[in-house]
């Protein structure tokens, strides 16, 4: 649906599919999460190693 303020801009939504998708994907989120034997805090210090490492790779 187009922005009535700017025509430019396209809004879009999801449909009921999308929505149930969504709901799956953040249950598999938790799911990885809890199977990865880590705590958030060592998830998170391994994505940061991980994007530097990308990060240097790309250079």
């Amino acid at each position: 649906q187009r922005n009535q303020a700017d025509e430019r801009q396209v809004q879009v939504g999801l449909t009921s599919a999308g929505r149930t998708l969504l709901v799956q994907c953040n249950c598999l989120n938790e799911t990885l999460i809890e199977r990865s034997g880590m705590t958030l805090a060592e998830l998170d210090a391994l994505n940061r190693q991980v994007q530097a490492l990308r990060d240097a790779l790309s250079r």
